[in-house]
């Protein structure tokens, strides 16, 4: 699921990037503007090259699963204080693996070990 979701993501990337350079050609500027709500300009990794927002993006729901995995698993409920304070620094300084099922059954070996 997660592999096509990146896919799909990747894909998305691409055809609003031909899309943008079809809107510029014709004097409408590019998604960066006309997508944009007026005077509420933010970041969106949509709107960048593909290698650079898949990566981000990659990391980002990385993030937001293991984040999830392990509140509903309880793993989180088992740790110390210490060790949950750097389970959530690792999250938040891209100290993770990605998601996978080696990477998940590895983790929570190593967890429940400790």
């Amino acid at each position: 699921m997660r592999k096509s979701t990146l896919l799909q993501i990747d894909t998305l990337i691409r055809q609003l990037a031909e899309i943008s350079a079809m809107t510029e050609s014709i004097g409408g500027k590019t998604a960066r503007d006309w997508a944009m709500k007026q005077d509420f300009r933010c970041g969106c990794w949509l709107m960048d090259k593909t290698e650079t927002a898949m990566k981000a993006i990659t990391r980002n729901l990385d993030r937001e699963i293991w984040r999830d995995l392990m509140q509903r698993s309880g793993m989180l409920s088992l740790m110390d204080a210490q060790a949950r304070d750097t389970w959530y620094r690792s999250l938040e300084y891209d100290n993770f693996p990605e998601i996978s099922e080696a990477n998940i059954l590895s983790t929570f070996e190593q967890l429940h070990q400790n």
